[in-house]
């Protein structure tokens, strides 16, 4: 299992999980509905069962994070030992830590 700590950032979507989601579906819809196959190995179960609204992609940089939406605006916020639980191999990283949604 990978960590992270540190300085991330996320380009708001706007999108919002349905109620009830945990972060399995949330691999779920990756997998199914846009083809990403992207879960690390080794992330553990309880992870996964834990609800949706505590994961969020985020890259490592502002120019990255930017790609995914609108560059200007783009938010910087510290992360404490998240779980990385995907990577898009694009420098997009799914993290999970509780009540991550900024």
């Amino acid at each position: 299992m990978k960590s992270l700590t540190g300085t991330v950032y996320r380009s708001p979507s706007g999108y919002t999980h349905i109620k009830g989601a945990t972060v399995q579906d949330v691999l779920n819809f990756e997998r199914d509905e846009l083809g990403n196959d992207d879960q690390l190995p080794n992330v553990p179960d309880h992870i996964l069962a834990q609800p949706a609204s505590h994961c969020t992609w985020v890259a490592l940089d502002r120019e990255t994070a930017g790609e995914y939406n609108t560059p200007n605006e783009v938010i910087a916020f510290e992360v404490n030992r998240a779980v990385i639980i995907a990577s898009d191999g694009c420098g997009g990283l799914l993290i999970h830590q509780p009540n991550i949604h900024v």
